[in-house]
Formats: structure tokens, sequence, C-alpha cells
């Protein structure tokens, strides 16, 4: 027996599914998907109904005294020892809007139409926008829909790529309001707001320098530490023999000084960067990240741009003997990672075992760390 609140929820499942459909078809007048929407009200056999007679009849008069969106279907049912009852049977809601009405989301829904149809009054031969555009329209407070409009209608035919958005000149944009509005704004454009792509310059990511060779630092200067674009960088001259990249910060500033090193840190996923970087491809590369399934996921991509690369401290001999560091990882991947080593393989299979198997490179004590990296490049040298 599905209570008044239970069908809420499960319109509300439905609703949230399929807002974005809906509202472009009935923007547009066109059919829309899974209208009319019923919901089994679930009345129970015969047999469970003499189980919970009291149960039956406080339902059946709930859904009798239903006043709300959608139409109640009831049926006459004659059960054995209770009589004859008006039971309900299925909940129908003809359009979207008494599903919104049903859920209580009709203030949000008419906002919602009320942008979509300003769009399509604007531009009449736009596509529908992917769902995830059509949510953020409701997600734009109220006195910032006004200025987005105007924008996408001021931009339309502007070719705006040479731009940093600081440099647009349209009332009320700075470089915030359109960062936060950005994904909307590209996502429009896209589905016909305006006849250009919406492309503007767009700032270079750096990668943070550590050189650890006073004759390296020689050759940039005399600077210990620096930030520049992969473009640049790649057009260093100089010949480091020994590499690290870190992911975590801290663990690339607690290094000390080595002969012919360098580290880079904390690019995340975004290793593609460090294939531009010819330098690499003749030194002695060594990748160390966390010991858990993105950490591995982030060596096997950086393989992709440097075959060589090795790794450090990102095996199941390390993870078992620091057990008691050990964390959980909130939102592990699960991808083939094809490019790992069997000892890395061996411990990524570990990480994926177990939900708290999880070692950040951080919690390893540094005496471990430099202990790690000495054994490593004493055996790269002995090759």
């Amino acid at each position: 027996m599905r209570s008044i609140a239970e069908a809420r929820v499960e319109a509300k499942r439905v609703f949230d599914r399929n807002l974005a459909g809906w509202a472009w078809a009935t923007v547009r007048g066109e059919p829309a998907d899974r209208i009319p929407l019923t919901i089994n009200l679930q009345p129970p056999p015969g047999a469970e109904a003499l189980d919970r007679v009291a149960e039956l009849r406080e339902w059946s008069a709930a859904w009798h005294d239903f006043a709300g969106h959608g139409r109640v279907e009831f049926a006459t049912k004659r059960f054995r020892y209770v009589g004859t009852q008006s039971v309900p049977l299925r909940l129908s809601l003809e359009q979207p809007a008494d599903v919104a009405g049903f859920v209580g989301s009709t203030a949000h829904w008419r906002t919602l139409l009320g942008r979509l149809g300003e769009l399509v009054a604007e531009w009449p031969d736009m596509s529908r926008p992917d769902a995830a555009a059509v949510r953020r329209l409701l997600d734009v407070p109220a006195p910032s829909w006004s200025p987005i409009v105007g924008f996408l209608r001021w931009s339309a035919n502007l070719d705006l790529s040479e731009l940093l958005p600081r440099q647009i000149a349209f009332p009320g944009v700075d470089s915030k309001w359109f960062d936060q509005n950005r994904p909307l704004l590209v996502a429009l454009r896209a589905a016909g707001a305006g006849d250009r792509p919406l492309e503007t310059r767009q700032l270079h990511s750096r990668v943070l320098v550590r050189v650890l060779d006073h004759s390296l630092r020689a050759q940039v200067g005399g600077l210990g530490e620096f930030a520049a674009p992969a473009a640049e960088l790649a057009r260093l001259g100089w010949a480091p023999t020994e590499v690290i990249i870190s992911e975590n910060l801290q663990s690339a500033y607690s290094f000390g000084e080595r002969p012919g090193c360098v580290v880079l840190a904390a690019q995340g996923y975004a290793v593609e960067v460090y294939g531009e970087l010819p330098w690499l491809q003749h030194a002695h590369v060594r990748y160390w990240g966390d010991l858990d399934t993105h950490g591995f996921a982030i060596l096997n991509r950086l393989r992709h741009h440097l075959p060589r690369v090795d790794s450090v401290l990102m095996d199941a001999r390390t993870l078992l003997a620091h057990r008691s560091l050990w964390a959980r990882e909130e939102k592990p991947q699960s991808a083939q990672l094809p490019l790992l080593t069997a000892s890395e393989r061996e411990a990524y299979d570990l990480v994926l075992s177990e939900p708290n198997t999880r070692l950040e490179q951080e919690r390893l004590p540094w005496g471990v760390v430099e202990a790690a990296f000495d054994v490593s490049l004493a055996g790269r040298k002995s090759l």
C-alpha cells in the first residue's frame, strides 16, 4: 500500500529525471515522454488485506480524501470477512505541470518554462540544451537572469577568443561573473543561442618547479623555485639527470639538495603537460603519489606521456608495512590500468579489494621517503 508521501517520493524521482525533457517539450508544444505519469498505489491482495484491515481502511480513506494534483482511480473490491471496499489503484498525473504540483515544485517549473520560453523566443531555431544546462537555468538567481540573456544576445556574433573575461566590454561582466556562469553560457551558445561558439582566452596552467642543484639554478638566474606554463618550460636548455614528480605539494617542498635534480609538483590528473617537456625524455623520472586508486590512475596516465617513468613507494610492500597509517578512500575509481608494473598492480589490486586501504603520501615518515629515493637512484645508476 503506497501512501501519499511514498507516491510523492516516486513522482519526485521521475520528475527530477525527466525535468529537462519535459520542460523543453512543453515550451515547444511537443508530446512529453512518460506523460501521463501513472503511479501504482500497490493495493494489497486479499490475503494480505485480512491481516492489515485497519491499515487498509486508513490508507484507503487517505486517498479518498486526497485533493491534490492528479486523478486517483479506484476499484470496488470485495474481501472475505472485510466486505466491499473502494480501493485506490493508481494516481494519474496528466501533464508535467501536474507532476510538478504534486511534488511541490510548481514555482521551479514555472521559472524554468519562463526562462526556456524566453530563450526560444529570442532564438527560435535553437536546439534543446543538455540536461545539465537546463538544470543550471534554475540555479541562476532572478536578478542575474536578464544579464545572462543580455550577454548572449550582445555576444551572439562576436569573436571573444582573444579576450580574457576581464577584457569583455559588457556592462556587469567581470571575470568572477563570467567564470561562475561560463558552463551555462557555453551550453546555451552550443544549443544555438547565438551563432559563434563562446570561447575566450584562457590563462595557461603553470607547473611548479623546484631546483635542487646549484648548477641547474645557475641556468635559470639562480631561481630555486618558480612556476611557468609547460610551453615555456619546454624551451629550457638544461639537462637535469633526476626529476621527481610529486603529487603532494608539501612533499615536493620537503626535498633538500640533490645533485642534478628537479622536482615538479601538484598537477593532479593533468599530467599530459609533462609530455611537453623534452628535457624529461633524457632524465631519470620518478613519480610518487598516494597509494590509492586515483594515485595509480594518475601514474597509468603519466606513462602514456612518459613511458619510462618509474614509481617510488607505490608497491604492496610499502602499503602493508604502514597499515597503521591507512585511511578510507571516499570516492575510489576502478578503471583498468594496463600500464602498471607487476608490483604496482599488486598494490592497486589491494587498494581495490578493501575500502579502508589508502595510504596518502604525506603520511609516510620522511626518513622512509628519503631512503626510498636514495635506493631508487642508486639502483638506477648501477644499471
